[in-house]
């Protein structure tokens, strides 16, 4: 009997204590939850949408190239060796004769390439392979290849050359990477293409399989790979060089946004770097414009602006994963200030 009473006392505290709670915080609710799911819903589900167009004309072309040996011209974007298996991995827009739509390829060879980063080609009889795999083919959709083919031999000519800013930048830095390599030693060329230009094409494992298992053990492996704190490195030691040379606010951020665009041009893209870069370019905008600042808006329109430029970002682990753990420390953060 006892118990029971107890039971229904526990019953109704409980039932008191939501009722009141519902009442405390149901302004909250209404006010900035409900907006905010609202406006994340609308948003979501219109990517998604979007997300299914693209998959739509992603595999309309990739069924045009895999109808048959394929002749049209290819603009060169990029030139990788890979030293584990020997072949160079050629990066491209291909251009089909028999079709006005332009699409984005790779070819892989091991015959040395005798063109350069930005050379216009003629090339005939080019065979595209279907994807191994699902998961594969999902990578390539999500950098935009809509089709790979391997070949041991080119049969081309050079046609033209456009030297835009871009090809000059991707020209230099494939210039860089050989250098690098030519003037220290393997293992520091691995370190430095890395950890400064996000590269991992200077790989080998019978090499630096050694090194990786060191900072396994150590469990600082993501040194390896360029992140979001370089950007904060970079931008903490270019304000400092400017405040020591004691320049004006405007020649200070226009120096530091600068020094930022050309580092991000002359090394290679990865998501952690580019949501680190574009709220350091919000976080310097709103401070030059006197805009009181906010790091979860800052994060948000990040995380907006990456998924505008590509909704398939949403899907891969490594989207996920860098937002999550960001936003976890921001939230921390604000509750221990």
């Amino acid at each position: 009997m006892l118990a029971m009473l107890s039971i229904q006392l526990l019953a109704g505290i409980a039932w008191w204590s939501s009722k009141s709670l519902i009442f405390v915080l149901a302004p909250f609710i209404t006010t900035f939850i409900l907006p905010h799911c609202f406006i994340y819903y609308f948003f979501f589900l219109g990517m998604s949408l979007y997300c299914g167009t693209l998959d739509h004309n992603y595999k309309n072309i990739e069924q045009n190239l895999l109808l048959g040996p394929q002749n049209g011209l290819i603009h060169i974007k990029e030139i990788s060796h890979k030293e584990e298996n020997k072949n160079y991995c050629i990066t491209c827009s291909f251009s089909p004769f028999r079709s006005e739509i332009s699409s984005n390829i790779k070819i892989i060879t091991p015959e040395i390439p005798n063109f350069l980063i930005g050379d216009i080609l003629e090339i005939k009889d080019l065979l595209f392979s279907k994807s191994a795999s699902n998961n594969y083919r999902k990578y390539l959709q999500k950098e935009s290849i809509h089709g790979i083919s391997y070949t041991k031999h080119l049969n081309y000519r050079k046609v033209g050359n456009i030297t835009t800013w871009y090809a000059k930048a991707k020209k230099y830095l494939f210039y860089l990477e050989g250098v690098i390599s030519k003037k220290i030693s393997s293992s520091s060329s691995f370190l430095f293409n890395s950890l400064f230009l996000g590269s991992k094409k200077q790989y080998r494992e019978n090499e630096h399989y050694p090194i990786k298992k060191y900072f396994d053990i150590w469990g600082i492996c993501h040194f390896l790979a360029r992140s979001g704190l370089h950007v904060t490195l970079i931008l903490s030691l270019v304000l400092t060089i400017n405040r020591l040379a004691k320049l004006p606010l405007a020649y200070s951020d226009g120096i530091t946004l600068t020094f930022l665009l050309l580092y991000m041009l002359f090394s290679y893209s990865s998501v952690s770097f580019y949501r680190a870069a574009i709220v350091a370019f919000y976080g310097l905008w709103c401070t030059r414009k006197k805009v009181s600042l906010n790091l979860m808006h800052l994060l948000l329109i990040s995380l907006i602006s990456l998924i505008l430029y590509n909704p398939f970002y949403i899907f891969f682990l490594d989207f996920q994963l860098t937002f999550l753990l960001t936003f976890g420390l921001c939230t921390i953060y604000l509750f221990d200030s």
